[in-house]
C-alpha cells in the first residue's frame, strides 16, 4: 500500500531538491533556483513531499506485483479521513482471516496430535 500525494502538486520547473538526472552537485543549485523563483518554503516542502511519494510509489511498482499495490488519493482532509478508515478496515479483515486461519491450523494439529 502505498500512499500518494496529488499528482499535480509540483510544477515542472522546480521539483525538488532531489532530481536523479541531475549530478549531487547541481541538485543544490535546484532548491537555490526555486527559492530565487519566488516559491515559499510551504511549497518547496510541498513539491519536496510530492516527490518522495513518487519516488515510492515507483520503487512500490518495481518491487512488486501492480495488483499489491493501491493508491490513495490523499488531497483533503475527508481524503485522509476516508483512507484511515479503509485501512482500518483492511486490518480488521487481515487480523480475522489470520485469527480464522491460526484457529483452522491449530484444530488440525489437535486432530493430528490425536491420531498418533
Amino acid at each position: 500500500m502505498v500512499l500518494r500525494a496529488s499528482s499535480g502538486a509540483a510544477p515542472t520547473d522546480c521539483l525538488s531538491t532531489r532530481c536523479p538526472a541531475l549530478p549531487l552537485t547541481q541538485q543544490g543549485s535546484l532548491l537555490t533556483s526555486c527559492v530565487l523563483s519566488g516559491y515559499s518554503l510551504a511549497k518547496i516542502q510541498e513539491n519536496n513531499t510530492a516527490e518522495i511519494m513518487q519516488v515510492s510509489l515507483s520503487e512500490a511498482y518495481g518491487a512488486y506485483d501492480e495488483r499489491c499495490i493501491v493508491q490513495l488519493k490523499s488531497e483533503s482532509s475527508d481524503d485522509v479521513d476516508a483512507n484511515v478508515a479503509r485501512i482500518v478496515a483492511w486490518v480488521e479483515q487481515w487480523r480475522k482471516e489470520r485469527s480464522e486461519e491460526d484457529e483452522a491450523d491449530g484444530a488440525e494439529g489437535t486432530e493430528a496430535q490425536e491420531s498418533e
